[in-house]
């Protein structure tokens, strides 16, 4: 179930010894952004005497845009409508010839005509709300029909009151989350779920216990808790007290979120030119959006073969490229910046 993900730890950590990057905190997109401006010239200013919630200004003295949390507003707001429908999002990109999961969008009510759906569906499935955020109400790898009911209400749960339901293929691989600004894509990251190396001597629960010490260093990895699935864990073969062989990767979980310790990796450097160019066509499959994280599934680094656009994210969370866990960190700031910079000189 892991062969993707066992193939992008070998490549990126030949070795058990690698070091997480020591990050103690991260300021947050509002006070990286409003650095990262105001040493360009422009100006800055809080609204309603939010911190997390800026207006800022061109050299020229006028209001160029706005920053709320994590979104860089410059769009019009109908722009966020359509990303937050991930149904809407995925037909603009299937327009646009951009792959995606195969799948369809269901209304809450509609449990009967899903299993009908699922019946015709091979192999395991995904269920989202099309409104859902930060992995919330999402289930995957969903075999059987009472497993599709479960999270059919969790789905549902998760959901707004007019949000649908997404049923849609698994794809396999490992996730790639990617930055575009302007059309360009400047920043990619993976999120690795945890995985320990073997030493051949310790079992799973003493390199948990070495790993949790070794992830101290890093805000994110020493924010959540590192979750160990013993489902995971049978599936691969082994239990807690077993001795993991040296150099044998087994993974803690099968779950690429932040609340279960997955691993931020950078991986700008490596990713080929293909891969990004699929996040730039799905960035402009939606007009208008200038600024927005694509998350992609992938089997290869180097290679677009089987990789599909999973959804589009218009305020992203950019501290997987500022601040990752392991890689070089990229100015996603500067890059933004100049960008707006550039789009400024253009009303001059």
């Amino acid at each position: 179930m892991f062969e993707f993900h066992q193939s992008l730890v070998r490549r990126l950590f030949p070795s058990r010894d690698f070091e997480y990057n020591a990050f103690v905190k991260y300021p947050g997109t509002p006070k990286l952004m409003e650095k990262s401006l105001t040493e360009r010239g422009w100006r800055v200013s809080k609204i309603g005497g939010n911190r997390k919630k800026l207006r800022y200004y061109a050299p020229n003295g006028k209001e160029f845009g706005r920053i709320s949390g994590t979104k860089l507003s410059r769009h019009d707001p109908v722009v966020d409508l359509a990303c937050r429908d991930k149904a809407v999002t995925k037909q603009l990109m299937q327009a646009n010839g951009v792959p995606v999961p195969r799948g369809f969008a269901l209304e809450q009510d509609d449990i009967e005509l899903a299993r009908y759906v699922w019946s015709t569906m091979e192999g395991p499935v995904v269920l989202k709300p099309s409104d859902g955020a930060v992995s919330r109400g999402v289930t995957v790898g969903i075999e059987t029909e009472h497993e599709l009911e479960e999270a059919w209400v969790d789905a549902c749960k998760a959901a707004s009151g007019a949000a649908r339901i997404l049923l849609e293929e698994h794809c396999f691989g490992f996730d790639l989350r990617t930055f575009v600004v302007g059309g360009k894509c400047i920043a990619l990251a993976s999120r690795l779920q945890p995985f320990v190396i073997g030493d051949g001597i310790s079992n799973i629960d003493l390199l948990v216990s070495k790993e949790k010490v070794r992830r101290s260093v890093h805000f994110q990895l020493a924010s959540y808790p590192l979750s160990v699935d013993d489902r995971i864990l049978r599936l691969q073969g082994v239990d807690r007290s077993s001795v993991i062989e040296d150099g044998k990767v087994v993974f803690l979980n099968d779950r690429a979120t932040l609340s279960t310790g997955s691993i931020t990796v950078e991986v700008t450097p490596g990713v080929c030119s293909e891969l990004k160019t699929m996040a730039e066509n799905a960035v402009k499959a939606v007009p208008g959006l200038e600024i927005a994280a694509v998350d992609l599934v992938v089997q290869d680094l180097n290679s677009i073969n089987g990789a599909k656009v999973l959804e589009i994210n218009q305020s992203p969370g950019l501290f997987m490229h500022a601040v990752p866990a392991v890689g070089e960190p990229v100015d996603v700031f500067g890059h933004v910046c100049e960008y707006l910079a550039d789009e400024w000189q253009k009303t001059l």
